[in-house]
C-alpha cells in the first residue's frame, strides 16, 4: 500500500463501515488530487476516484439511507451509515481547496486557465513584488512558478 500524504496533502481518514456481508471496513483518503480508498473485497489493493464521482457516491448512499427497502441491504445499519456520510462529507469540504496539492504544473496550470478572474493584486503584503521572488500571480489569484 502507498503511502499516504505523501504528497504533503492534509486530510484526515475516514473509514467506511461494512457496507455488504462479503466487505470490509475501509479507509477513504485524499492525496494527489484524487480521492483514495482501499478495495472494500480486497484492502491490500487501493483504488481511486475524482472527488465529483466521490460526492457522486455519498449522494447516492444518502439516497440509500433514506429507503426503508434498500437500507435493508446493509450489513452495518442506518446509523453506522450515516455517520458515515457525515464524515465523508467532512472530508469532501476539507479537500476541496486542495485539489491542485501533488498534481503536475501542467495540469494546475490548465485548471487556473479555466478559473473566471479576479482583480490582480500587485504581490504579497509587505514584499514588493512577486516576480522578484520567481512567482507570479495570474488574473484569477493563483500564484504560480516563473
Amino acid at each position: 500500500m502507498p503511502t499516504r500524504n505523501s504528497d504533503q496533502s492534509r486530510s484526515k481518514v475516514v473509514k467506511m463501515p461494512k457496507l455488504h456481508a462479503n466487505s470490509n471496513v475501509v479507509d477513504i483518503w485524499f492525496e494527489a488530487g484524487m480521492i483514495h480508498f482501499e478495495d472494500p473485497t480486497a484492502p491490500d489493493e487501493v483504488t481511486s476516484c475524482t472527488l465529483l464521482h466521490f460526492k457522486a457516491f455519498i449522494e447516492t448512499l444518502r439516497e440509500f439511507v433514506e429507503d426503508d427497502e434498500t437500507i435493508t441491504h446493509f450489513v452495518c445499519g442506518r446509523q453506522a451509515i450515516r455517520r458515515f456520510i457525515d464524515n465523508a462529507w467532512e472530508l469532501i469540504r476539507e479537500v476541496e481547496p486542495q485539489l491542485h496539492v501533488g498534481l503536475p504544473i501542467e495540469t494546475i496550470s490548465e485548471i487556473e486557465a479555466s478559473r473566471a478572474g479576479i482583480a490582480l493584486r500587485p504581490g504579497f503584503e509587505g514584499v514588493p513584488s512577486t516576480a522578484s521572488l520567481g512567482f507570479q500571480q495570474r488574473e484569477s489569484g493563483l500564484i504560480v512558478p516563473n
